[in-house]
């Protein structure tokens, strides 16, 4: 069924719900003409700049909780060009009580004779959320057209009272702002992550959450406690939620550090201080603690010599070869699109652009890949920046969102390097929370300039200080011990990070260019 932006919603059923129309009928002939509209408008569909062509539900199952029907539905979309993708679009039909769900979740209206009913994303159904838990502790499934969809709770591994009383719960909320995915708390006991656009094949978010729950000591991160999975009845499996325990926090630590950043340039710029003003040791010893977890987290991935998964392996002249060929087209690609994008570009941009030869500046640095020959490669996290990180009252950090870079393929992303590539990610993010502090207020830049710039260096030092305690203090094999070594491997990491920032500001924040260029010029020291 392909989808027509003109079609109206669906025709009066009379007998609907009344048992003489099939609800999976009534999905499949509208689903095209529904998400047409809807889809594009969610913040977690992933294909905004393609144009939608066609919609065709692929799977789906439904059952009646109450007086409404909770439809779980996957949906192909396909595109004027490129390949399909896939989509979880589960559906919840009600009733239009007189506390209708919000307009922006409703995806259709159906007229009948009994009243008005409504089909709306499900998730702004408090029966549906309270269901997907219960079918959690309950390790339920249910058949689909083709394939069965399972819940599997993990929870034994807390032991069954604590297991007990965390699905035992009263209230749930959907999280506002999420970009690729929908995530629901529970109480103050469980988080639910739903995975939006689909991938066949192992998650590693799911992967790895289990293996630390499972296989670790480690507990700075969300300990899993059941997931949702679709299997088809070819043998392939899609992992569709996972359910983890919930982490109270201050807010994610890009947003905390931006906020302290920002109170202490007020300060200092209403005082009228000087630009040497100090420092709060508060935010460099944050940066500490979270180097102190960032490498007990690799170390806890180091473990396994039972699961090939997870087994180090060494890294090879191949390994080296494949980062800087891999890292040296990216960086031509990226210097390619800013040639093409010249005359769009921000003035400070072209000036950077015509300071010097970027190129020529990065080559040396490519070379730093070579310093990690005869150390392990492992997992790791993938896409580890500040608001990967969530700020405890207690000052300390809870660890995020497994999944890797969203762009690349499941198998790219479970693909075993150097744990170095993570601690170059939350590197870059400090020269970010930096930037974004000083663009934020033009008139305190007197001051924010040069403390954030202290501040990053600061951050910095005591991050990389934390890791080794918890890495080359304890005879890690994935980090150099030299700190000569350590700092050629990152200087290539690093710029690893800020070509494919280069290339996002480029896309989406060309104002932010600067920042990444001047790291993209910087010769390695």
């Amino acid at each position: 069924m392909t989808f027509s932006p003109a079609s109206p919603n669906p025709r009066p059923h009379p007998a609907f719900l009344s048992g003489s129309v099939d609800v999976a009928d009534l999905i499949r002939e509208h689903a095209a003409d529904w998400l047409g509209r809807f889809l594009p408008e969610r913040r977690w569909f992933g294909d905004k700049t393609r144009r939608l062509t066609g919609i065709t539900v692929e799977d789906l199952a439904f059952d009646q909780i109450g007086d409404e029907y909770h439809v779980f539905l996957i949906a192909a979309v396909s595109f004027d060009e490129g390949p399909l993708s896939r989509y979880f679009v589960p559906l919840a039909i009600v009733p239009d009580p007189s506390n209708s769900p919000p307009p922006a979740t409703v995806v259709a209206t159906i007229p009948t004779p009994s009243g008005e009913y409504r089909v709306v994303d499900a998730f702004a159904s408090d029966a549906f959320r309270r269901r997907l838990i219960a079918d959690v502790s309950a390790q339920t499934s249910m058949p689909t057209g083709h394939g069965t969809l399972t819940w599997n709770s993990t929870a034994e591994t807390l032991g069954a009272s604590d297991a007990q009383e965390r699905f035992t719960l009263e209230g749930s909320r959907v999280l506002e702002g999420e970009q690729s995915n929908t995530s629901v708390v529970y109480g103050d006991a469980l988080f639910l992550k739903v995975f939006r656009k689909l991938q066949a094949g192992v998650n590693p978010d799911l992967e790895i959450g289990r293996f630390l729950t499972v296989r670790t000591s480690f507990r700075h991160f969300p300990t899993l406690l059941g997931e949702v999975l679709y299997q088809s009845d070819d043998g392939g499996s899609i992992a569709l939620g996972m359910v983890q325990a919930f982490s109270p926090s201050l807010g994610d630590a890009w947003s905390i550090t931006l906020q302290r950043l920002r109170e202490t340039v007020v300060s200092a710029a209403d005082k009228g201080q000087a630009v040497e003003l100090e420092i709060p040791d508060a935010l460099v010893e944050a940066a500490r603690i979270l180097g102190q977890r960032t490498g007990q987290l690799h170390m806890a991935l180091a473990t396994s010599h039972e699961d090939e998964a997870f087994t180090p392996e060494p890294i090879t002249a191949e390994d080296v070869d494949h980062w800087s060929s891999a890292l040296r087209d990216d960086l031509d690609r990226v210097l390619s699109e800013l040639s093409n994008h010249a005359a769009r570009l921000p003035a400070p941009v072209v000036e950077r652009l015509a300071a010097g030869d970027i190129a020529a500046a990065a080559a040396p640095r490519l070379q730093g890949f070579a310093a990690l020959m005869g150390l392990e490669k492992t997992r790791v996290h993938g896409d580890y920046h500040l608001g990967q990180v969530l700020w405890t009252p207690s000052g300390d950090f809870v660890i995020l969102d497994f999944e890797g870079e969203p762009a690349r393929s499941l198998e790219e992303r479970r693909r075993k390097t150097s744990p170095l590539k993570d601690v170059a990610g939350m590197l870059r993010s400090f020269a970010y929370a930096a930037a974004a502090t000083r663009l934020a207020d033009p008139n305190a830049l007197a001051v924010a300039d040069p403390m954030t710039r202290r501040w990053e260096q600061q951050a910095r030092e005591a991050f990389l200080a934390g890791y080794r305690s918890e890495t080359v203090a304890k005879g890690a094999n994935f980090v150099p011990a030299d700190q000569e070594r350590l700092a050629r491997a990152l200087s290539a990491w690093e710029l690893d990070k800020v070509v494919y920032e280069v290339h996002y500001e480029l896309n989406n924040r060309p104002d932010w260019l600067p920042l990444p260029l001047e790291a993209l010029r910087r010769p390695f020291t």
